[in-house]
């Protein structure tokens, strides 16, 4: 008995040191889980303060200090680098448009490779999803960009922001913005407002003569939070959502509590569970000398006990761990479908430009016009021929053509003849009266003499 005695001390202290660290390493995680949901604690893409670090960072501002940073400026990264991707829009040898992304390195660098059909660039679109994007408020948002090659200049930068609306169309908006470049390299820091819901926000720019392929480097993002009451340069989509925003609060308010509560009933629990050890420890004590059989049902029935509190909390611990994966497959799921939305709109965008591509270049058919074109020069040119050779013809004719007066011979005799009569005529005086009538009676009798001659 006394042996058994022994052995059986330790048992229950096993018991209680193990239920005792069980309930650290479980507050432990309570709190790390109230910290995500409760707005005290910074997430990785709020902005960060150089002496303050920040939870759950994934790089640590020595490391972000070390990386390389370009000719223009030298800022602390603030986003996860796993929100953020380049897409390259070119042409190909059709001039039909195409795309090609990359995802951001853990270390803040990429690079573009060559497409195969490749031809000359469109523009370069750097975006910065959920993932990256700080908490609703105003934020200095700068950017700086270090370049593995130069020789070209950066032509402009505009910035946009994308929200998707549940059972509604989605809003855009955009803005440019001034910059400062050197030898590839590139910065620009701008004030902005970040609305509710937002899918991404992301900037354009374009680059002049002697862009080549491969294109890469390294890229910071440091957005700083601003005072309530700043001006800014650019608000996005979703700024006006105060009852979302309270909404969101409410509920955050809401976790917070009931984190607090279980925290509050498991401390009681855990409390309750060392006084109910320490009775335990006592009464086993005061009856282990005098009755050793009592006290050995006793503690059979307190271990069982004890068995099955221990049991209970690990499946408070199982279920709650399950409840949290649960969070975390629908928060997984949520972000994989508004990656496949924004998949799915810019390639409807694309074909849109791709089609209206194809209807300016393709769409007009003028094949019927140029057969018309080409019957008509043959028709012009045959009745040209035709004509020169008509021209020419005729002008010959008319070029030979002698014109020769048979009466020329009779004129001068007649003439004389006229003369003569008419100096008779005249010297007849008034005797020329019945000559005349007698010449126009007889001109008048031989007239009707020809007709009744026809036949009248």
């Amino acid at each position: 008995m006394r042996v058994f005695f022994k052995k059986s001390v330790l048992a229950p202290w096993r018991v209680f040191c193990l239920a005792s660290l069980f309930m650290a390493l479980f507050n432990q995680t309570l709190c790390a889980y109230a910290g995500v949901a409760t707005p005290n604690c910074a997430t990785l893409s709020d902005a960060s303060h150089p002496d303050r670090p920040v939870s759950g960072m994934v790089f640590s501002v020595a490391q972000n200090e070390i990386a390389p940073r370009s000719s223009l400026a030298s800022i602390t990264n603030t986003v996860n680098y796993a929100g953020v991707r380049i897409v390259l829009f070119y042409y190909d040898m059709s001039n039909v448009i195409h795309r090609s992304s990359v995802q951001v390195a853990s270390d803040g660098s990429f690079t573009i490779a060559r497409p195969a059909d490749y031809a000359k660039l469109q523009f370069i679109k750097v975006e910065l999803n959920r993932v990256a994007l700080p908490s609703i408020g105003k934020y200095t948002f700068s950017a700086d960009f270090m370049s593995h090659t130069g020789g070209f200049d950066y032509l402009s930068f505009y910035l946009y922001a994308d929200k998707l609306n549940t059972n509604a169309s989605s809003e855009s908006k955009y803005t440019s913005i001034s910059f400062n470049q050197s030898s590839g390299d590139y910065y620009f820091t701008t004030a902005i407002e970040v609305g509710s819901d937002l899918n991404s926000v992301f900037y354009n720019y374009s680059i002049g003569p002697g862009f080549s392929l491969p294109y890469g480097g390294y890229l910071k993002f440091n957005f700083t939070k601003l005072p309530s009451d700043s001006k800014v340069d650019f608000s996005t989509p979703g700024t006006s959502d105060t009852d979302k925003q309270a909404s969101n609060s409410g509920n955050i308010s809401n976790i917070n509590s009931n984190v607090e509560g279980i925290s509050s009933s498991l401390n009681t629990f855990s409390s309750s569970l060392l006084s109910v050890v320490r009775n335990f420890r006592t009464d086993f004590n005061n009856f282990t000398g005098t009755f050793t059989d009592t006290y050995e049902v006793l503690f059979t029935h307190m271990r069982n006990q004890a068995t099955r509190i221990v049991s209970a909390i690990e499946n408070i611990h199982v279920e709650f761990g399950e409840f949290a994966q649960e969070i975390i497959d629908n928060d997984n799921k949520l972000h994989e479908d508004q990656l496949a939305n924004d998949n799915r709109l810019s390639q409807e965008q694309l074909a849109n430009d791709n089609k209206n591509h194809e209807n300016l270049v393709n769409g007009y058919d003028k094949s019927n016009m140029d057969v018309s074109a080409g019957k008509l020069s043959g028709s012009l040119d045959n009745y040209e021929a035709k004509e020169s050779e008509l021209v020419g013809s005729v002008s010959g004719y008319i070029d030979n053509f002698t014109y020769s007066d048979p009466f020329s011979k009779f004129t001068a005799p007649l003439s004389d003849v006229s003369y003569f009569l008419t100096g008779i005529y005249t010297g007849l005086g008034a005797l020329n009266i019945p000559i005349a009538f007698s010449l126009t009676l007889s001109i008048g009798l031989i007239c009707i003499g020809w007709y009744r001659f026809r036949g009248g």
